[in-house]
């Protein structure tokens, strides 16, 4: 998720991503500024999931983040 008590989702991706770029990431948000921030990032092993989603949308962003 973007809004964290920490840091925020992209600082967090970041984070992860120094350490082990392999991991797959899914990002949820519902807000449009935060769909155009993460369309800007480098999209390798990063699946974007916009909120608000159902079951079968979580399915299929898990399943690509783990091709």
């Amino acid at each position: 998720d973007t809004d964290m008590p920490v840091m925020d989702g992209a600082a967090a991706v970041q984070a992860i991503k120094h350490m082990r770029p392999d991991v797959p990431v899914i990002i949820a948000s519902g807000a449009k500024r935060d769909t155009e921030r993460w369309e800007r990032m480098p999209q390798e092993n990063m699946t974007n999931l916009g909120k608000p989603y159902n079951l079968e949308q979580l399915l299929i962003a898990v399943a690509m983040a783990l091709q």
